[in-house]
């Protein structure tokens, strides 16, 4: 009778913790954050992200229905939200030669010690305090909440920097691997040269012509040195609102808050806490899978549109491409390349409701090796389709728009989100190069 009453008593503490659990988790569904996650296929599902660990993530779907997930099927996390952050003209952004970037502003100390160039006073991380009123914070379920980011200035060497912009984020130079470092003025002019280093609030330029400059830094607008970019493999690529782009070694995300352990380029590690509002998107790259945008791929060949005597060139901005029909673009794939997918939508930027109902045209996605080809409509009453292919073993990939039975007239469309999904499968810690067991 004894051990019954026992028994009848860990089972009601049992059945208590669980609906305790059910509840806290139901009354945390509207805390969670809206997130777009990418799988291995590069399917998108919307959920409301309740937190990850480096196996699992667990999440709300559109039904409110509570899942968890092997993290090794998600290879991206965007947040729902389209707000752009527009940085202030106090703060800029730096970038190191692995690619991190970290907004901020620059500061000097006296004396600064060889080879650094100066400090990066950043709001990497978040603060804690103890609410005044000592209620319990139902948000969080703790007496802590998240008032401030710290203010922390980092030593940045010039060995290690790639460019910085002491006012906005950075813009991406024509020449990509200048042969000299390029200094631009805030007038809009380029100097060439070679950056020497910082001295009392001062940038010095050594040039064949004019010798050494010495120039004030509040006339600067931007810098990129002559640096090689060394390849870069992380678990996590964590990508802020502020244009901030980190690579962390670790990554948990709970009650809000995304902790992350991090090496800053030519610092030691270090673990941060940020606001989960205050990511922007998370690749997850510890499984092999590394996502590449379609415009970082090399054209094979690209036929333009003439349509009554006028040559429409494909053309890019801002990673989107504009098309006109009769036209075709061809991809070179990357070694390990497993899918493809884009948007493809009518561009009424170009044309008025009324002129949009001529637009007819056919989308095809051919494959090398396979001469596999897939079409999709696009035309007033089907005006966006989503493009997906399996390229495994593939080679290239070619889009290719075909005119309507109205002809080339008002077909222009434009592509987006275009990206490739590579497979490079991680080493594993005990295993030689080949693979085998040493």
């Amino acid at each position: 009778m004894r051990a019954l009453n026992q028994a009848a008593i860990h089972f009601y503490l049992g059945l208590v913790a669980f609906w305790g659990a059910l509840l806290l988790m139901t009354v945390h569904a509207s805390a969670a954050r809206p997130m777009i996650l990418l799988d291995q296929s590069l399917k998108t599902q919307r959920i409301y992200l309740i937190a990850m660990n480096e196996d699992e993530i667990v999440y709300y779907d559109l039904q409110q229905r509570l899942q968890k997930r092997d993290l090794k099927q998600v290879v991206r996390l965007t947040t729902a939200t389209k707000n752009v952050f527009q940085l202030p003209d106090h703060l800029g952004m730096i970038e190191f030669i692995d690619g991190q970037r970290i907004t901020g502003k620059i500061k000097f100390r006296t004396p600064a010690a060889e080879g650094e160039g100066f400090y990066w006073e950043s709001m990497l991380g978040v603060e804690r305090a103890i609410k005044n009123s000592g209620v319990f914070d139902e948000r969080n379920k703790s007496g802590w909440t998240y008032t401030a980011r710290h203010r922390r200035s980092i030593p940045v060497r010039l060995d290690d920097l790639r460019a910085a912009s002491f006012s906005g984020p950075i813009q991406q130079y024509k020449n990509n691997q200048p042969q000299n470092d390029l200094v631009t003025l805030l007038n809009g002019e380029i100097l060439q040269g070679f950056v020497v280093g910082f001295e009392q609030g001062k940038l010095q330029l050594e040039q064949d012509q004019d010798g050494l400059l010495n120039l004030n830094v509040d006339h600067l607008a931007e810098l990129q040195l002559m640096q090689d970019q060394p390849e870069v493999q992380s678990q996590y690529v964590v990508n802020l609102t502020d244009g901030s782009r980190l690579y962390a070694h670790k990554l948990n995300v709970a009650k809000e808050v995304v902790y992350i352990t991090v090496s800053l380029t030519g610092q030691g590690e270090d673990d941060l806490e940020l606001p989960l509002t205050s990511i922007s998107q998370i690749d997850i790259q510890k499984h092999g899978y590394k996502i590449l945008p379609l415009h970082s791929l090399q054209v094979l060949a690209a036929k333009p549109a003439v349509v009554f005597g006028l040559t429409h060139t494909p053309s890019w901005e801002s990673g989107v491409l504009h098309l006109h029909a009769p036209a075709s673009m061809r991809f070179e794939l990357p070694s390990g390349a497993a899918y493809f997918s884009a948007e493809a939508q009518l561009d009424e930027t170009q044309h008025s409701d009324d002129d949009l109902r001529w637009a007819d045209m056919t989308i095809m996605l051919k494959h090398a090796e396979h001469n596999q080809k897939v079409v999709y409509p696009l035309n007033r009453r089907e005006a966006k389709q989503i493009l997906r292919a399996d390229v495994e073993s593939e080679k290239w990939i070619e889009i290719v728009i075909d005119e309507g039975v109205n002809g080339p007239i008002m077909d222009r469309l434009r592509i987006t989100n275009g990206k490739v999904l590579v497979y490079k499968p991680t080493k594993v810690e005990g295993l030689t190069d080949s693979g085998q067991l040493p």
